[in-house]
């Protein structure tokens, strides 16, 4: 029988000692001494009867004892972080914190946009941000690592267990060598262009193979290219020519001018992708879900 509660603090510590791979490195993470981080993991070894970390790992392990117990202390500080989220919903002054995951086709065009604003509007919230693409941002939900995701849909993936919070639906667009396509495209005349890809993993390169033939018409280009960035892949183009498939948030990027002469329309109702905002419906943050997708809509009016 344990002698004495475990405390917050100490499942916190041991949750960041087990991410930082170290004393020194946890100690520093949270902000309090070496001696201090190493005397609250002694004490928690001692109430649960045995070691919780190897020291003589490097990186420093969990032993099988914390193996079997980390899931249950981190249960428990994520249900505390709910209590004190649910508080914070309640204050007349927004404050809090916000943990932000965007997909790589949406992040560099629409954050820096809007997250100045927010800070600016509410000095009190903290967003942490991050690009994932969309497998990996919904493990990172699912698994209360990121509050919400900003992502787009259609996607293969299953979301029964989260809550979608729609935003606004963009077109897709060719892009293209100056004057090589007409101003609107059909199916059938785009799947037969050499077609640069995103890398596996972006959910707008599924998107786009359901639209283009890339397999058969890269072979004909002699070049099988794929990145994570879609700046990259209209580089490519510019140079070897063929075309990219790039959303309005890509396409609002360019000058008036490229726009005319480097992208044409896509005739088809296929040919868009709609703006969402994921969460768990247990996330307790609404009234910063809610600043957040108020941002997002003023980048939509000040592109309109």
């Amino acid at each position: 029988m344990m002698n004495s509660a475990i405390t917050r603090v100490q499942a916190q510590y041991l949750e960041a000692l087990l991410k930082a791979g170290s004393f020194a490195a946890a100690a520093q993470t949270l902000h309090i001494s070496q001696p201090a981080l190493t005397m609250q993991i002694q004490r928690l070894e001692r109430i649960v009867g045995g070691a919780l970390v190897n020291r003589a790992s490097r990186p420093i392990q969990a032993t099988p004892l914390a193996q079997k117990l980390l899931p249950h202390l981190l249960e428990v500080l994520r249900r505390f972080e709910d209590l004190e989220d649910a508080i914070a919903d309640q204050q007349e002054h927004l404050k809090g914190h916000l943990h932000i995951a965007a997909i790589p086709t949406i992040a560099p065009y629409l954050l820096p946009t809007i997250l100045p604003k927010l800070v600016d509007a509410h000095p009190d919230i903290q967003m942490d941000i991050e690009e994932l693409p969309t497998e990996q941002l919904l493990e990172a939900i699912l698994q209360e690592r990121v509050d919400v995701g900003i992502m787009a849909l259609p996607i293969s993936h299953s979301l029964q267990h989260l809550d979608i919070l729609p935003l606004w639906t963009e077109r897709l667009w060719v892009y293209h060598l100056e004057g090589a396509c007409q101003s609107a495209v059909t199916l059938d005349a785009l799947k037969k262009w050499p077609t640069y890809l995103l890398a596996k993993g972006h959910c707008l390169r599924d998107h786009v193979m359901g639209l283009c033939d890339p397999t058969v018409s890269t072979q004909r280009q002699g070049l099988h290219y794929q990145s994570g960035s879609l700046e990259t892949l209209m580089r490519l183009v510019d140079h070897q020519g063929g075309i990219t498939i790039i959303p309005d948030m890509a396409r609002n990027q360019l000058s008036k001018a490229q726009q005319a002469a480097n992208t044409s329309a896509i005739a088809s109702d296929l040919a868009q992708r709609q703006i969402v905002i994921v969460f768990k419906h247990t996330l307790q943050k609404k009234r910063l879900l809610e600043a957040l997708r108020i941002g997002t809509l003023s980048y939509l009016q000040s592109h309109a």
